[in-house]
């Protein structure tokens, strides 16, 4: 027999994606409590609010977490995880979810024993996404799916900076504020985050 939750879990999701409202129903937020994305609901519900309702790429990036969250029902919370380099220096890095881990390639890489239902932002101080995304076990064929975005970051833990820019590519995601939700605890720790990637568009200011 089904669990009940999928059939929530359906629902909200019917509501995400088709509701034309830009609050976040009471119910709506327990469940994205449990899925362990209220965050990206808020952002969700805020983009509509300023009238970004027709955004292909939002709705991109909600379908992708769908498919994680779908994966890993019996996982659930999602969560997430930052593996950045020690050193400072520019690098590339990568945010996704890894596929299970008899569709992963490969069997040295680092992240092989990771679970399915963690969102990484992750960095292996290479100097490419697809050596990033190999090290970590990610096939060519998964990468549509598991891979949400990528970028550069300026890492100097000295002065506790780290500066994100110049996306690949023309995603033209959400991603900022994907980016601050996935280096919170960075936050916390008083870095000082910038972000200012080439093909962005901010969906909605702190003022808002």
């Amino acid at each position: 027999m089904e669990d009940p939750i999928v059939q929530e879990i359906r629902d909200w999701f019917d509501e995400l994606f088709l509701w034309s409202k830009n609050e976040i129903s009471s119910k709506s937020r327990q469940l994205f409590t449990i899925l362990g994305i209220e965050w990206f609901a808020e952002i969700h519900a805020r983009n509509r609010k300023n009238g970004f309702v027709t955004s292909q790429i939002i709705l991109q990036d909600l379908v992708k977490l769908s498919f994680v969250v779908y994966s890993n029902l019996d996982k659930l919370p999602l969560q997430k995880k930052v593996i950045l380099p020690q050193e400072n220096g520019s690098y590339k890095f990568i945010v996704t979810s890894l596929p299970h881990s008899l569709l992963r390639g490969g069997s040295a890489t680092d992240l092989a024993q990771e679970a399915t239902n963690v969102i990484f932002l992750v960095s292996t101080g290479d100097d490419m996404h697809a050596k990033i995304a190999n090290k970590i076990g990610l096939k060519w064929i998964s990468w549509e799916v598991n891979i949400l975005w990528w970028a550069w970051i300026d890492i100097d833990h000295e002065q506790k900076t780290l500066n994100i820019r110049d996306d690949s590519g023309s995603y033209g995601s959400c991603s900022n504020q994907f980016v601050e939700r996935m280096l919170e605890d960075y936050k916390n720790q008083w870095y000082t985050i910038t972000i200012n990637m080439t093909h962005q568009r901010e969906f909605f200011t702190s003022k808002d």
